[in-house]
Order: C-alpha cells, then sequence, then structure tokens
C-alpha cells in the first residue's frame, strides 16, 4: 500500500516504511496478511537501440539521488565524452545542490 510522505519526508513508502527500490528482499512486506504489496518481478522494456539517435546510456542510482532529482535533471550531467567517475560525481553534486 503506497502512503503519502509524512510530514518530516518528501519519499513515498509502502506500509509506512519501506521505500519500493529495496523491497525486492524485505519478505514481510512482499507478502503482509497473504497479498503482495509490492511484487519481486521487475517491469522489463525490449528496445531496439540500433534505431535511436544520439549517445546511448543507463544511469544506475540511488534513492538518494532519485528523491531529488528528476532522470531529466540526471541525464544533463551525462557528457559521454567524459570518463564516468566525472560523470557520477557531476550527478551526486547536482542532486546536492538541488
Amino acid at each position: 500500500v503506497w502512503m503519502p510522505p509524512n510530514e518530516d519526508e518528501d519519499v513515498p513508502r509502502v506500509n509506512g516504511r519501506l521505500a519500493s527500490a529495496r523491497a525486492f528482499n524485505d519478505q514481510d512486506v512482499l507478502n503482509p496478511n497473504g497479498f503482495y504489496a509490492l511484487s519481486p518481478r521487475p517491469k522489463i522494456t525490449k528496445m531496439d537501440l540500433t534505431k535511436l539517435s544520439g549517445p546511448i546510456f543507463l544511469i544506475q542510482a540511488c534513492d538518494g539521488i532519485w528523491d531529488v532529482a528528476s532522470s531529466s535533471d540526471v541525464a544533463t550531467a551525462v557528457d559521454p565524452n567524459m570518463p564516468v567517475d566525472t560523470i557520477a560525481r557531476r550527478i551526486v553534486q547536482g542532486a546536492l545542490n538541488l
């Protein structure tokens, strides 16, 4: 059951305590009272990347980034000509500045 954020935080939680990104092994939330609050099955989307133009990249980040930054915010930090550690620092710094 998604619950709106309480007054102290701005992150929606399942059953008031769990951010969904960590939910895959939290059995008490996955199967409370005989039903699933979350599905451990990931959503998978297939795409033909050869039909896309421009640089293609995947960003994996923790809740600390996604809680404050949008996909657009994070994507602006990506420059395919930079080393990945520089890009990672830019993403973290950008999130800290939001």
